[in-house]
This record gives C-alpha cells, sequence and structure tokens, in this order.
C-alpha cells in the first residue's frame, strides 16, 4: 500500500560528579551551529518509514514517532514516544519508550520480537532513541536552551550501568548522583528516582550526532 509522505527521557548523600566528567568524550563539530533542522530530522525518520508529532501541555511536551500511515490511515502507528519539559534555559527529558525492544530487564529478554513481526527495524547502532531523542532536543535548541538534563534511573543495577554508559557515549556528563538520602528529595521528587543525573549542552550534543542523524535511512 502507498504510504504518504510528512513534514511537519543504597543511601549516601547526593555528590556531585565533577571529577567523572572526565570519563566523558568531548568531541564535538568544528562549527557548533552545524546542527540537523527539525526539517532533516522529519526526512530521516521518513527515509525509514516514520515521522514526528510534538504535542504540549503548557511546558510539558510529548514527542511520537510513528509508522508512516497507510492508505486511508489518519495517524501511522505510534512505534515510540519521549516526554520531558521545557523552562527557561534548560529542557528535561524524563521519559522515553520505544515499542517490542530489548530493554535489558529480564521480561523483555525472554520475548524477544522478531523486525518481521514488528514491522520496523533500527536504523542506528545506538537505536531509535539517537533520532527519538534529537527531535525535542532540536525544538530546544530553537527556543534558545543551552542545557539538557536527564536521569539515569537506578531500578536494577546492571540495567542503570548499561543506561549510564550509553548516556556517556551519546555526550552526556554526570553532575549529580540522586540517592535515598533525605537531602535528595526535592531532586527525586522531579525526576521519580534515584540515579545518576546528566547533563549536556544541547548546542555541542546535537552538533556531536549531526552527521550520523543526516545519514540515518540514507543510501551509501
Amino acid at each position: 500500500a502507498s504510504r504518504k509522505s510528512f513534514g511537519e527521557f543504597s543511601k549516601h548523600s547526593c555528590v556531585v560528579m565533577k571529577a567523572l566528567n572526565s570519563e566523558v568524550e568531548t568531541t564535538t563539530s568544528n562549527d557548533a551551529k552545524d546542527v540537523a533542522t527539525l526539517d532533516e530530522l522529519q526526512e530521516a525518520a521518513n527515509r525509514i518509514g516514520m515521522y514526528f508529532t510534538m504535542t504540549w501541555l503548557g511546558p510539558v511536551y510529548r514527542c511520537v514517532i510513528r509508522k508512516l500511515p497507510e492508505e486511508g490511515e489518519e495517524k501511522g502507528k505510534a512505534i515510540g514516544f519521549t516526554t520531558g519539559s521545557i523552562i527557561g534555559s534548560l529542557i528535561r527529558q524524563d521519559t522515553m519508550r520505544i515499542s517490542n525492544v530489548n530493554s535489558g530487564n529480564e521480561l523483555s529478554k525472554k520475548r524477544p520480537d522478531e523486525i518481521a513481526d514488528r514491522g520496523w527495524q533500527s536504523p542506528h547502532v545506538l537505536g531509535l532513541g539517537i533520532l527519538l531523542g534529537a527531535y525535542p532536543l532540536r525544538v530546544a535548541y530553537d527556543q534558545g536552551v543551552k542545557t539538557a538534563q536527564l536521569l539515569a534511573i537506578c531500578d536494577e543495577e546492571r540495567q542503570f550501568k548499561i543506561l549510564r554508559r550509553h548516556y556517556m557515549r551519546l555526550g552526556l556528563k554526570p553532575i549529580k548522583e540522586l540517592t535515598d538520602d533525605i537531602t535528595c528529595v526535592p531532586d527525586r521528587m522531579i525526576w521519580g528516582g534515584v540515579g545518576t543525573l546528566m547533563e549536556a549542552d544541547v548546542t555541542q550534543i546535537l552538533s556531536r550526532h549531526t552527521q550520523e542523524l543526516k545519514k540515518i535511512g540514507a543510501q551509501d
């Protein structure tokens, strides 16, 4: 069927993690302004048979990546979403969910889905999340936002270490450990859990990944 084309996240005191920042590779593009545009990200999604939609409730956003709709469909099937908020010069990326992927927990490992069954294939070694995460970051960039934060949540130790390492590869830096200590209560109320609070410069992280984002779905 033909398809339509769219243009349209133990008890210790909270410790600032400055020493750990040296672990992060800080390579960025020579031109900090060389960042993928919203149109380029939408086009990259279109090339792999998907598109973005974004809705707002005040400063809170929900960005959804969907399969391009089949003929006669109003909207394509939702593949994943990310939520967060943009307040002042800060974007907080709260939640990201992508359907039918191995999230690392025992349940998902017992039920691996075949690519043919789920109807899509990850376009990048870092998964679909790199494209889904980049779209709201670019929206924030266009609003003059300087800083992005997210929490590598610690629900299970093994998965937490994988998640934290993944975010560091993307270019985020650890800035604080959120623990069960009473001094962390305000931060836990914002983020909804314990783990490592991480941060990145919006321009730098977009610039760092722009070339690979532009190549998603492109013919060699």
